[in-house]
């Protein structure tokens, strides 16, 4: 155990069957010491104890009545022999393989587990031994009695198939939406079967004893393996049964069935009814019960009784009618007697115990901690490493503890390998507090079923279920909601220590440096697709979160690019952004664990040119899968968080499948948690991953909801905060300060008032509500004549032009930013204030500018577009006539005298360019330039670009776009979305017109399902896609149908589509 040390825990409220309590260590005494003694079959054991003198075990010394065994929590009875000398000799005890009897804890509902007989996690069972006071169970000899002897015994034939999973991936055919927490027909089962062709199963009889009325039964059990409704007629011996059995899906069904003539076996044939193409299905187990004749029992069999009779001893028997308390018989005459109703066992020697090892069991406080990693012995260096930093005053003063995923199965599952350790774990930290306690996993987890009991070695830390869910393994712990993390949990997935103090050098570069940076404030939108709707859905998703960063406590300054192609896959060079420093990546789009449809590359890849030490992201991924970090890939996320320095610090993305309204409901919610809900804005990701969960736990009844809330996996450390929240943090650049006269035709010296100009930025919290003051101080002629300008919080980027007076004989002019009256808390102020000092003030006066090396203007203006009154998208349409209005806005002030500083240009299919007539201008604001044309045109396909400047030369980004001009008219098509619409959530039409003019007017009306009216706009249509959303929220539950009218001169055009409110 590895204290800070490192200690051990334990969890929730469990059946009483196994000896626990809240928590299930209730059986430990930690002043005590155990050993772990593994079985992997069923059978009477040996254990010669003198083995263990050089561990701490004393046979010398022990007392044989102080010996204790423990399995599952409870004593188990066992026997203890001494040697000659009086030293102990050998333990003798009855061990079981692991049947999985904690698993039904983890399906949904319990009583759903699919196959009693298997373990999903591992066949190892563990049994503890030690020394104590009070040792009390020992295995008893039952008394010979005078029964007649038995002729039969009730012999069970199990056959449990464990071939194939039933939710098997590899195969293709799963559900069409898969939870991660176990489900109903989950599990191993046999060999899939198609309806197509009958199956014929054998069930072997050995002996059977026709002296007895005892009814045979079989059980058996069919689980579906595909989609569809599932009717299968069967035969036992050949006679075909009444019943149809009728399950559907990737349900389970379970047939008991008396079965009369028997002869050497039972044959079992099944003659599916084909519903449906890939109507699949597979047999579990078969159980049958018969009665066998003693002469054929063999050994290492169960002998289950009747009634009292004496059996054939043979070499050995015991009863394990009660496996906490198996009794060995006394033998009289080669025969023991056994009780009605008892199960017995024959064996003919005792096996090995296949390993040993010496188990340390340390109590832990709750209290005494708050940050718990865990880990596998092969990574306890770098866990080690990790957890002192965290507990160091740079790492944040947690309290530390560092585990083993073998420390938490020995505490808290009874050595047995299953995930509910983990919650069990988490309930003892979290029993009595609200406080955060983060759980960071450092180990690579298997989830894929195939090898995740196959392959034990490779599942270093578990994560729960299939596909892997990390939320899962603490949800509900404590006091939190039932699908919520208890804890903070973040992941790294590593198999070696190189790479986990690559990622500590990356978290302790990074919280070394000011917390308020400008390149946080940067972000990234890129969003994939397959075809022109969905592409345009995904851009819109991310466009719809744009404000919430932006606009609100953040002030981000977002870049978005969406997939231009139909290509499955289309490479994007994002070096130029990532190399200079951007706060969050965030991607929507189709993906796989290792590329995306919008393709930014491995950033271990020296060829994509990454470089961005010290900037390290917060990335977030939707796309199918792209979180999969569970066992045989080499993720893209991954190569992300463990390239050394470069790449990510923290990684959201989904392990499994991905679906666009839960999508836009989890991105929606975690946009608000860390850029506009105050209680949230400063919480770190692993609290911030609860704190959408838990908004989202009222919609989980929308199993897709349910699903992205599990499996959406944080990769990082939980306890990083991303964003500088707790307060502004204004900065002025040196070269950002200056001033000027008043007109620019004149020089400074000239002018009575001047201009005090700044560019500044605020790096940390806005609140747009806020004021602070600035205040300008001017030493003049011996005195100091001070300023104070309220001014307006900013997000991101600002620029301040104050004017004061023109004093003579100026020896310096000051400025601070967020002093004098009102003053803001800041993260820093001793960036806040700025100099101008002058030797000879009248020299410094003789241009329009100071410092004159000082050039006020290079950002770049920017072009808006907008055709018939809106954005159009690439390969629109549009109508033959059209409206063409393009803005160009700068900083600086623009005049209609200023209309050359446009470029607008049409380009023909044939590669022709025309320039565009303009008709008119306008100007806003003094730094808004309104450009409008007409558009008269022909059949065909089109390209615009359009290029501007401002006065200082800096060239906007180039804006091109295609459309369609129409010569004939097609049918408009609509659809509404999303369907079904949430309560509280505004619907979508979306429609395209496909015609050589524009629709005069429209209509929007939408009625329930008595066709009352609920609803009804004006709408102003145009050629190509449109967008009108509908005020839902006030809607109750209902189908509701949409109508769309739409006018033109000649002709007039109606539309329906439906929605459900649930």
């Amino acid at each position: 155990m590895y204290l800070r040390k490192t200690f051990l825990l334990l969890f929730i409220p469990f059946i009483s069957a196994f000896g626990q309590g809240q928590f299930g260590n209730e059986w430990i005494d930690f002043q005590q010491k155990y050993w772990k003694i593994s079985v992997l079959e069923n059978g009477v054991y040996e254990l010669p104890l003198a083995q263990f003198n050089a561990d701490g075990f004393d046979v010398n010394s022990i007392e044989p009545e102080n010996i204790q065994l423990f399995y599952m929590g409870k004593e188990v009875a066992i026997q203890v022999t001494e040697q000659l000398d009086g030293t102990l000799d050998k333990l003798v005890f009855y061990g079981e393989k692991n049947k999985g009897d904690l698993d039904s804890l983890v399906y949904r509902p319990a009583d759903a587990r699919m196959n009693p007989n298997q373990s999903l996690f591992s066949d190892e069972s563990a049994y503890f031994l030690t020394v104590a006071g009070n040792a009390d169970k020992r295995m008893e000899v039952l008394p010979h009695s005078e029964f007649p002897m038995a002729a039969y015994h009730i012999k069970r034939e199990l056959i449990s198939y464990e071939k194939e999973y039933s939710f098997n991936n590899s195969l293709g055919l799963l559900p069409n939406l898969q939870q991660s927490y176990y489900e109903i027909g989950e599990g191993w089962s046999g060999v899939f079967r198609s309806a197509d062709s009958s199956s014929s199963f054998t069930v072997p009889v050995n002996g059977y004893y026709t002296g007895t009325n005892y009814q045979s039964r079989l059980k058996f059990k069919l689980n579906g393996r595909s989609r569809t409704s599932h009717k299968i007629r069967y035969a036992i011996n050949g006679e075909i049964q009444s019943d149809t059995l009728s399950f559907d899906g990737f349900e389970e069904i379970e047939k008991e069935i008396a079965v009369n003539e028997i002869g050497g076996a039972v044959k079992v044939d099944f003659y599916p009814i084909v519903q449906e193409e890939f109507d699949w299905y597979s047999v579990t187990y078969f159980d049958f019960n018969y009665p066998q004749e003693m002469a054929l029992i063999e050994n290492q069999n169960q002998i289950n009784t009747l009634e009292g009779f004496n059996y054939p001893f043979k070499t050995g028997a015991i009863n394990i009618s009660d496996k906490w308390n198996a009794a060995f018989y006394e033998s009289k005459e080669a025969t023991f007697s056994s009780a009605a109703n008892a199960e017995n066992f024959y064996f003919d020697g005792y096996k090995a115990v296949p390993k040993v090892e010496r188990i340390t069991f340390e109590e832990i406080i709750p209290t005494d901690y708050n940050y718990v990693i865990l880990t596998s012995e092969s990574l306890l260096d770098g866990a080690m490493a990790y957890a002192d930093y965290r507990s160091s005053a740079a790492g944040g003063n947690y309290k530390t503890l560092v585990l083993t995923s073998s420390q938490v199965y020995n505490h808290f599952t009874f050595g047995l390998r299953n995930p509910l350790a983990v919650r069990r774990m988490a309930d003892l930290l979290l029993q009595n507090t609200m406080e955060s306690k983060f759980l960071f996993l450092l180990g690579r987890g298997v989830s894929f079923p195939d090898v995740l009991k196959s392959s034990q070695e490779q599942d270093l830390v578990p994560s729960f279920g299939y596909p892997g869910s990390d939320v899962l393994l603490t949800a509900g712990a404590g006091q939190e909601l039932s699908d919520v993390a208890g804890m903070p949990t973040g992941r790294l997935n590593v198999t070696n220590n190189e790479q986990i103090f690559t990622y500590l050098d990356k978290v302790k570069e990074t919280e070394a440096a000011p917390k308020a940076q400008a390149w946080k404030k940067r972000f990234l939108h890129l969003s994939g697709g397959k075809e022109p709707f969905e592409i345009n859905s995904l851009a819109r998703t991310l466009e719809n979160i744009t404000p919430q960063a932006r606009d609100n406590f953040w002030g981000a300054d977002i870049t978005s690019s969406r997939k231009q192609s139909l290509e499955e896959v289309e490479n994007i060079d994002i070096s130029k952004e990532v190399n200079e420093g951007v706060g969050m990546i965030t991607f929507a789009g189709h993906g796989s664990a290792n590329v995306i449809d919008l393709n930014i590359g491995y950033c271990s890849d020296l060829s994509r040119n990454f470089d961005n030490k010290g900037k390290y992201p917060l990335m977030f991924f939707n796309g199918c899968g792209v979180g999969n970090v569970f066992y045989r890939y080499d993720p893209l996320t991954t190569d992300w968080l463990l390239t050394p320095n470069k790449g990510a610090i923290a990684v959201f993305a989904n392990s499994f499948w991905s679906y666009l309204l839960p999508t836009q409901l989890y991105l929606n919610r975690l946009y608000e948690k860390l850029f506009v809900e105050p209680e949230t804005i400063g919480l770190t990701l692993g609290e911030i991953q609860q704190a959408v969960n838990r908004d989202l736990e009222i919609l989980k009844g929308n199993d897709y909801i349910l699903a992205n809330m599990h499996q959406m996996i944080l990769q990082g450390d939980p306890a990083i905060k991303m964003f500088a929240m707790e307060a502004a943090d204004f900065v002025m650049p040196e070269d950002g300060f200056y001033m000027s006269s008043l007109d620019g035709a004149k020089t400074i010296n000239q002018s009575d008032s001047i201009f005090i100009n700044a560019a500044i930025s605020n790096f940390g919290k806005h609140d747009k509500n806020a004021i602070f003051s600035t205040k300008v101080s001017i030493e003049h002629g011996g005195e100091t004549s001070t300023f104070n300008f309220p001014t307006k919080s900013f997000g991101r980027e600002d620029s301040l032009v104050l004017k004061v007076p023109n004093y003579s004989d100026v020896t310096s002019i000051s400025l601070v930013l967020n002093d004098g009256g009102t003053r803001l808390d800041e993260l820093a102020y001793d960036n806040n204030e700025f100099s101008l000092v002058f030797d000879n003030w009248e020299a410094a006066g003789t241009a329009n500018i100071y410092p004159t090396q000082i050039a006020p203007d290079n950002v770049a203006p920017l072009v808006l577009v907008k055709m018939n009154n809106k954005q159009i998208e690439n390969g629109d349409y549009v109508a033959a006539s059209s409206t063409l209005e393009v803005k160009l806005i700068d900083e600086n002030s623009l005049t209609n005298s200023q209309i050359e500083l446009l470029s607008l240009i049409l380009i023909s299919s044939s590669g022709e360019e025309t320039p565009i007539l303009i008709n008119s201008t306008d100007f806003k604001e003094g730094n808004e330039l309104i450009a409008n044309a007409l558009l008269n045109l022909e059949p065909g396909s089109y390209q615009l670009k359009v290029e501007g400047n401002d006065v200082a030369g800096n060239q906007a980004a180039v804006y091109s776009i295609s459309f369609v001009v129409v010569g004939n008219e097609a049918e408009t098509s609509m659809v509404t979305y999303p369907n079904p619409v949430l309560n509280g959530g505004d619907a979508y039409v979306a429609y395209q017109v496909v015609s050589p003019s524009n629709p005069t007017e429209g209509m929007l009306r939408v009625y329930n399902n008595q066709g009352r009216l609920m609803y009804a706009k004006k709408v102003l249509p145009s050629v190509g896609k449109n967008i009108e959303t509908l005020a839902v929220d006030a809607f109750s539950a209902g189908v509701y149908t949409v109508k769309l009218e739409l006018i033109w001169a000649q002709k007039e055009e109606n539309l329906t589509s439906r929605f459900v409110i649930p």
